[in-house]
């Protein structure tokens, strides 16, 4: 019996290593009685959970519209919705279970970067889209043939704040980031972009996420005597605590974020401390140049309240409607679905008008500069 349980138990190891080097191949029907499955892996728990609740309605609302509209001709699209808790092993097993199981041909998310680059290797050994409109990190560029993204790579935005910041006249700064995926990726893709520019950073930390008190970082930062700061957390939350904390010690630097530091996570905890920060971010959805970005935000905001994030938020709903723009002309068939983003010339949705590169990372979506006067987040000229 002993033996029998052993030779059993490594036929099952055998089968978990497997598994995770390359999953089983969809078989079956995938469109049964018109059903259209969409999987999508976001954060709905932990610090990202506000932002995640917010693509996770801006998605809902675009099934509800493509549905109730007949826009894929009598097919309906159900949404299979994971919480990829901005996690890797989650998202992993979430991919998983929305390939094995739901048989999806699409997985929008990861929600944030540590999610998508799980994913990234299963989707893409199983030709299954993976299409995400809020994870940045550089490694996402060239992660497969079946990967695509409507939001910048975090390579772009380091360039943009490195040039920006030294046209402002710096020549010495610190840097203060959350060290996960995105953040490390930013921090390291950033020190790079300061050398080239001449840029001198005097010192740099990398904090734990879930972090909450930073102030033996701060400390540190300021004896390091930097012109500016620029922090770059993932969380919200973090950001508004690091700007509180860092006024509540009396230090007056001028301070520059990374993408969150306009995020009503990040308001609420920094309060009247958040006035004259700046943030790097991706573009600011400015309704009175985007149509359809301004119907978008009206009807969101309508139902949800304003969202953390509006470019994300936007570009999620974009998704969306690509997606089933490729369904419509190719049919559920992930090899077409990935060839008509591909072969895309321009698309003009609520986030913007763009297409993707032959890496599928979007093209068109440039970055933006906002600063907080009197609590609100307003666009800055400097």
């Amino acid at each position: 019996m002993r033996k029998i349980l052993s030779v059993l138990t490594v036929l099952l190891i055998s089968a978990i290593a497997l598994s995770g080097c390359r999953l089983i191949r969809q078989s079956g029907p995938e469109n049964k009685e018109g059903i259209i499955k969409i999987g999508y892996v976001i954060p709905l728990s932990g610090d990202l959970a506000k932002i995640g609740n917010d693509l996770k309605s801006a998605l809902i609302m675009a099934t509800e519209e493509i549905n109730q509209s007949d826009y894929l001709d009598g097919s309906q699209i159900k949404l299979i919705i994971e919480d990829g808790q901005c996690s890797g092993m989650a998202a992993a097993t979430a991919a998983q279970k929305l390939i094995n199981v739901d048989r999806v041909k699409v997985i929008l998310g990861g929600g944030c970067s540590s999610e998508a680059l799980s994913i990234a290797p299963i989707a893409e050994s199983n030709e299954v889209i993976l299409f995400s409109s809020s994870a940045t990190s550089p490694d996402l560029t060239g992660a497969g043939d079946f990967v695509f993204r409507n939001t910048p790579s975090d390579v772009g935005i380091a360039d943009f704040i490195a040039k920006k910041l030294k046209g402002s006249g710096y020549s010495n700064i610190a840097l203060f980031s959350e060290n996960n995926d995105y953040g490390s990726a930013i921090h390291h893709r950033f020190q790079q972009s300061a050398a080239e520019v001449g840029l001198n950073i005097t010192e740099q930390q990398l904090f734990l996420s879930g972090t909450r008190d930073f102030r033996t970082d701060i400390l540190r930062l300021k004896q390091s005597n930097p012109e500016a700061l620029l922090i770059n957390p993932q969380s919200g939350v973090a950001a508004g605590l690091i700007v509180r904390q860092t006024r509540e010690l009396g230090w007056d630097v001028p301070i520059y974020g990374v993408g969150i530091l306009t995020s009503k996570d990040a308001l609420e905890a920094g309060g009247d401390a958040m006035n004259g920060t700046v943030n790097f971010s991706t573009p600011f959805v400015d309704e009175s140049l985007n149509p359809k970005g301004a119907e978008f935000l009206k009807k969101f905001t309508d139902r949800f309240g304003e969202p953390q994030m509006k470019h994300y938020t936007a570009a999620t709903y974009d998704a969306l409607y690509l997606v089933a723009d490729a369904i419509k002309k190719s049919g559920y068939d992930s090899k077409g679905i990935r060839d008509y983003l591909y072969g895309l010339d321009s698309f003009t949705g609520a986030a913007g008008t763009y297409h993707f590169d032959k890496n599928g990372d979007v093209v068109g979506i440039s970055f933006s500069i906002q600063t907080i006067k009197d609590g609100h987040v307003v666009s800055y000229e400097g």
